[in-house]
């Protein structure tokens, strides 16, 4: 069961409930729990938001047992109990290059079923929308974030910068964020860096190319001294769509991600290198406003030990969806 209700404008309270039941397959090889035995367990998550002219504020808890599953929806942790809060206020200048100023903080804190802590953070900021379509938001992070044993201070400054220039330079955003990262697989603290960037580029009404990168590194220093970058990861994603006319158009997809490690700063044996890539093309023909045909072909390769992209899958595909109507 769910529920809403709003004892006024500016309120809202709502709530959720679930309670599933499972039984595992007996497949140990691919997960310890996987040996037939059934789990059951229970998930309520409930909050309150308040907006107005200026203030707004929203509060969320949450608590989700260790034996509830959702396999079939994105549930990517179980057995913890989770605190929220938000609070936020709003200036709208009559004039000047800013349109809108919000100065805002929200921290949470998280643990699991036996009271360890798994995360506690609080988060001041302001974001404001300027000239040109603009928005900017500056994020100042402190936060104790568990790894595999210890649990470690991460301080993090985040800025995203988005701007809608034009109809042919449709969008770009800028992500960043910049401070003290954690090592979660070999459980310590360093320094990292990620930067992401998307833009859309439009000519005329039919092409549209849309550019996705990003690259996260992070640096470390062993118990023995020494220091470097243990990992740079990079993804680089194109999409170019051409819209033949208002039935028909077709779309290109190609992705690449490669990272570079550094196997003397790890405390395991891992890879030097690797890289993988993936390209789909997918053709569409709108019949009418209830039935759309598809055809598409995906591709993806991976580096093998001569540093060479191998064919990894190939697929190909034919789908026809049809909007009921009553």
């Amino acid at each position: 069961p769910d529920f809403e209700w709003r004892p006024a404008e500016s309120e809202r309270i709502e709530g959720q409930f679930l309670w599933s039941t499972s039984k595992t397959p007996n497949r140990p090889d691919l997960a310890d729990e996987w040996d037939g035995r059934d789990l059951s367990g229970h998930a309520a998550d409930l909050w309150w938001s308040h907006s107005d002219a200026h203030w707004d504020n929203y509060v969320e808890a949450k608590d989700i047992s260790e034996g509830f599953r959702a396999d079939n929806g994105f549930l990517p942790q179980v057995g913890y109990r989770m605190g929220y809060e938000e609070l936020g206020y709003t200036f709208r200048p009559e004039s000047g290059p800013i349109r809108r100023l919000r100065l805002f903080s929200f921290g949470s804190y998280s643990e699991d079923a036996d009271g360890n802590l798994l995360q506690r953070q609080i988060v001041p900021g302001f974001a404001f929308d300027g000239k040109w379509n603009s928005f900017v938001r500056f994020e100042f992070a402190q936060e104790d974030l568990r790894a595999q044993t210890r649990v470690f201070r991460r301080r993090q400054i985040r800025p995203i910068f988005q701007i809608h220039p034009n109809r042919y330079f449709a969008y770009f955003e800028f992500d960043g964020v910049f401070g003290d990262e954690i090592d979660f697989a070999n459980d310590r603290l360093g320094t990292g860096t990620t930067l992401s960037f998307w833009a859309e580029f439009n000519s005329g009404k039919h092409l549209s190319i849309d550019p996705y990168y990003t690259r996260r590194t992070l640096d470390v220093t062993t118990d023995s001294g020494l220091s470097g970058t243990l990992v740079t990861a990079d993804v680089a994603r194109v999409k170019v769509t051409w819209n033949f006319d208002a039935r028909s158009w077709i779309r290109i997809i190609g992705q690449e991600t490669s990272a570079r490690r550094r196997p003397d700063l790890w405390t395991f044996e891992v890879e030097p290198r690797s890289r993988d890539f993936a390209g789909s093309a997918v053709f569409a023909y709108k019949l009418n406003w209830q039935t759309v045909l598809y055809l598409g072909y995906a591709d993806s390769r991976t580096l093998d030990d001569a540093n060479v992209l191998q064919p990894a899958e190939r697929q190909a595909f034919f789908k026809v969806s049809y909007a009921f109507r009553r």
